[in-house]
């Protein structure tokens, strides 16, 4: 198979078996809870964890509070919201194969399908955490108003990134399953210097690093969106956008043409 047919079988499975994806998201992301106790509000409470643990030490006097106009726990949500937007696609799609290898071993069903409806799930958590966020502003009594709204579109370019990094890293999974480990760590340390908790200060080259990385530039840009109007997304993050989307879609071409060879080790 070429390159371009590679790219020609992409889009014919992307858009001929979208019912398929629809499925394999709604038994992942919805009947797999319905046999617990707690049944489908684990829909919404898994998203939402992060947000109520931070939070609640946010609320136990954990966190230092940023200004007096802006709540600490809005301040903190949004980071989060951010942050758990691209670390939910990244960990979801590096290892979705495997987890759903009954699927694509016994059902025929395509890998393709599976990564379709695993952007279902993290676009799906997204939403929740995104809906809980406004809830959470107005609980402590801060008034986020319209401007609110433009925060999903920075989530979408955190997810497109997150998606790009974990369809890649989901190849080199299949084969290596501690890597799935390594990255729930590398993820949770990531967490303290993303720019989530606040402003990284310090000076040296490790932090220059972190400053410029693209999770703190969308995180810092997110709250210049809500808290002081600046509504204007800056070129590096829709070329961030425009690449993550353009190289996604170029390695499909390439990851299409030898999929089948993962079988054996799914």
């Amino acid at each position: 198979m070429t390159y371009l047919e590679g790219q020609k079988l992409f889009w014919k499975e992307l858009f001929g078996q979208a019912d398929l994806s629809k499925r394999i998201f709604l038994h992942n992301f919805l009947d797999v809870h319905r046999q617990h106790r707690l049944g489908l509000l684990w829909v919404i409470v898994n998203p939402c964890i992060p947000l109520i643990v931070y939070n609640s030490m946010q609320f136990l006097g954990i966190f230092k509070d940023t200004s007096a106009d802006i709540p600490r726990s809005v301040h903190l949500t949004l980071g989060l919201l951010i942050y758990y937007a691209f670390s939910d696609a990244l960990n979801s799609f590096a290892v979705c194969l495997p987890q759903n290898g009954q699927y694509i071993l016994r059902g025929g069903v395509s890998k393709l399908s599976v990564y379709t409806g695993t952007f279902y799930e993290v676009l799906s958590n997204f939403v929740i955490m995104f809906v809980a966020f406004i809830v959470l502003s107005y609980f402590v009594g801060y008034q986020v108003g319209l401007t609110v709204f433009y925060i999903p579109l920075v989530g979408l370019i955190a997810i497109s990134l997150g998606t790009l990094l974990g369809v890649i890293l989901s190849i080199f999974y299949v084969y290596y399953r501690d890597l799935g480990n390594i990255l729930r760590m590398f993820t949770f340390y990531l967490l303290f210097g993303s720019g989530v908790f606040g402003e990284i200060e310090e000076t040296g080259t490790f932090f220059d690093i972190l400053r410029a990385s693209p999770l703190y530039k969308l995180i810092y840009q997110g709250r210049s969106m809500l808290f002081e109007s600046q509504f204007i997304i800056d070129s590096s993050t829709l070329y961030l956008f425009g690449g993550s989307v353009g190289l996604l879609i170029l390695f499909m071409g390439f990851f299409m043409r030898g999929e089948k060879r993962l079988n054996a080790f799914i």
